[in-house]
């Protein structure tokens, strides 16, 4: 069987399409957070931005200084905005994520230790158990490959990753 005249002269259009193609599959996105001039926008509870936060902006200001952080809080909208890309990350308690999230537990956190941590001042123990919760942090699969999503990923797991 012998092509068309027509697909024949699809042959080299088509072998530089391809090789566009494979050159843009090769080029792999670069995040270079020591140049970058970028906003991260982070949703969090108020105990994760009490607690983290400093922290957070600290290391920020070493690796990154012209990287700026905007918080807003954790709400019913949290969700829609880490999958349309107005907010990068959640960093808190969140149960009602639904499929199509990535999530990574940093630590167990209880409401003593919490109030302690923040307060500074003794917190005696009650009588009966405290609930604990888990902080993470959550993106929208959107983002998992994102080179900047996964750097601001990383920098928050070297911080508070329970090891």
């Amino acid at each position: 069987m012998q092509p068309t005249p027509h697909a024949t002269s699809l042959v080299a259009p088509v072998r530089q399409a391809l090789e566009l193609l494979r050159a843009v599959t090769r080029q792999q996105a670069v995040f270079d957070p020591a140049k970058a001039q970028r906003t991260f926008r982070v949703c969090m509870t108020g105990i994760t931005h009490l607690v983290l936060l400093p922290q957070l902006m600290n290391r920020l200001s070493e690796v990154a200084p012209s990287v700026r952080v905007e918080v807003t809080r954790i709400s019913a909208r949290t969700p829609k905005m880490l999958e349309s890309g107005d907010a990068d990350l959640a960093v808190g308690f969140m149960p009602e994520l639904e499929a199509g999230f990535y999530q990574q537990k940093l630590f167990d956190q209880r409401v003593a230790e919490t109030l302690l941590r923040i307060t500074e001042v003794k917190v005696f123990r009650p009588p009966f158990t405290l609930p604990g919760f888990a902080i993470k942090q959550h993106w929208h699969e959107r983002y998992q490959q994102d080179p900047s999503n996964k750097w601001l990923r990383s920098v928050i797991a070297d911080l508070f990753l329970e090891r």
